[in-house]
C-alpha cells in the first residue's frame, strides 16, 4: 500500500496483511506536498493532489519524479 501525508512530499509504504512499514519513498520533481493518491497499475504511476495547489500530479514509481498532469477545471481544491 501507498499512503500519504498531507503536505509530504514522502510516499509511505506498508504491508496490506498487517499494515507493517515498508519504508518510506521520497518524491522529486514538481511536487510541493501530497493530498490523496490513487494507483495506476497500467501505468506505473501513482495520480496524486498536490496538498498547496488544485494541480494533479503523475508519480513515476520506477523513478519518483513527479510531474504536473494536469489542473481541473472545477477549480482550486
Amino acid at each position: 500500500l501507498y499512503l500519504s501525508c498531507w503536505g509530504s512530499t514522502v510516499l509511505r509504504t506498508a504491508s496490506p496483511a498487517d499494515g507493517s512499514s515498508l519504508g518510506n519513498l521520497t518524491v522529486t520533481g514538481s511536487v510541493n506536498g501530497l493530498g490523496a493518491l490513487a494507483y495506476d497499475h497500467s501505468r506505473n504511476v501513482i495520480w496524486a493532489c498536490d496538498s498547496s495547489s488544485a494541480a494533479v500530479l503523475k508519480i513515476d514509481l520506477g523513478t519518483l519524479a513527479a510531474t504536473t498532469a494536469f489542473r481541473p477545471s472545477c477549480g482550486s481544491a
